[in-house]
């Protein structure tokens, strides 16, 4: 991965740690396996409970649940989410909760050894936006959180011209043990008048590696 730091971070029990932040930018959608939870929002439909949900929960043999979102009332001249609520709340002892605004999901998970990683990807085709703002990560053992990382705003757009564009920020804490990893920020999905984005034509992914 390329535009790769480490970030020195105080906790609340004043002690100094790190964690590693590594941004990949690419004009193609990348191929991520290895993960073991993935929590999504897409376009989707636009909430036409007919069609694929917006907010969905994943493991890597497809099981799939979620909810519906709409992101724009009238997306014909447009589409503009606004700035929506996301949190991701995964714990390794019980659920994994994913929302946007309230909408989501709940679903138990499998114990493991501790968090390596966490992905977080945005990704747009043809001409569109999504974005994140005021984005923070943090991480706990046994209810304490161990490192916070502030990652404040970022992701992709193509608004202007057309294309594709996949940017993958991947957070790996020093100490891989923690046994909870919750991801919240404000989260914008954007379109120009007459664009009429695919389904997947501008998304987000938390990807949990443990």
């Amino acid at each position: 991965m390329a535009g790769g730091e480490w970030v020195w971070l105080l906790v609340p029990d004043r002690k100094i740690v790190m964690a590693i932040v590594m941004t990949m930018d690419s004009n193609q959608i990348s191929d991520l396996t290895g993960w073991d939870y993935s929590a999504q929002l897409s376009y989707g439909q636009n909430g036409d409970m007919y069609g694929p949900m917006e907010i969905t929960t994943s493991t890597p043999d497809y099981n799939v649940q979620g909810d519906y979102m709409m992101w724009d009332e009238n997306p014909y001249d447009g589409v503009d989410s606004g700035w929506r609520g996301a949190s991701l709340s995964y714990d390794e002892h019980s659920v994994l909760t994913w929302g946007v605004n309230g909408q989501g999901s709940t679903r138990p998970v499998a114990a493991s050894d501790g968090i390596d990683y966490v992905d977080i990807r945005t990704a747009v085709k043809n001409q569109a936006a999504m974005l994140w703002s005021n984005a923070v990560v943090l991480f706990y053992k046994d209810g304490v959180i161990t490192q916070q990382v502030w990652l404040g705003s970022f992701g992709v757009e193509t608004m202007a011209t057309p294309g594709v564009k996949d940017q993958i920020t991947r957070i790996t804490p020093i100490n891989s043990n923690n046994d909870k990893v919750v991801v919240s920020g404000m989260v914008k999905l954007m379109a120009p008048e007459g664009s009429f984005p695919a389904e997947d034509g501008m998304f987000s992914q938390i990807l949990i590696y443990t």
